[in-house]
C-alpha cells in the first residue's frame, strides 16, 4: 500500500511539472513523451536521483524501451547532459547541443 501511494504522489508532482502537455500513459507506463511518427518518439531527459521524482526516471524510460521496442532502439541525446547509457545497452549517441536548444 505504501509503495502505491508514493507512486501515485510521483504521478501527480510528474503531472504538475508536466503543466498542459501530452503524458504516454500505457500499461503501467506514465511518462513524458510523444511519439511524432510509430519509430520516431521525443521524451525529456531520463533522470535518476532526486530529479528522477518530476522527470522521466531513467529506469522506467529504460524498462519502456525495452518492453515496448525489444531493444531494438537507439537514443540521440541532444540535451547536453550525460547520462548511464548502460541502462540502454549502450544504444545512445550523444550530441551536446547547448541547454533551450534542444
Amino acid at each position: 500500500v505504501h509503495g502505491e501511494k508514493k507512486k501515485i504522489g510521483m504521478n501527480i508532482i510528474k503531472k504538475t511539472v508536466s503543466s498542459d502537455r501530452r503524458r504516454f500513459k500505457k500499461a503501467d507506463f506514465d511518462l513524458d513523451l510523444s511519439y511524432i511518427t510509430e519509430r520516431i518518439l521525443a521524451m525529456g531527459y531520463p533522470a535518476s536521483g532526486v530529479e528522477g521524482f518530476y522527470r522521466n526516471h531513467i529506469d522506467d524510460v529504460a524498462r519502456f524501451l525495452d518492453e515496448t521496442h525489444y531493444s531494438h532502439y537507439l537514443i540521440i541525446n541532444l540535451s547536453g547532459r550525460s547520462y548511464d547509457t548502460t541502462k540502454f545497452h549502450g544504444q545512445v549517441i550523444d550530441f551536446g547541443w547547448p541547454d533551450h536548444h534542444s
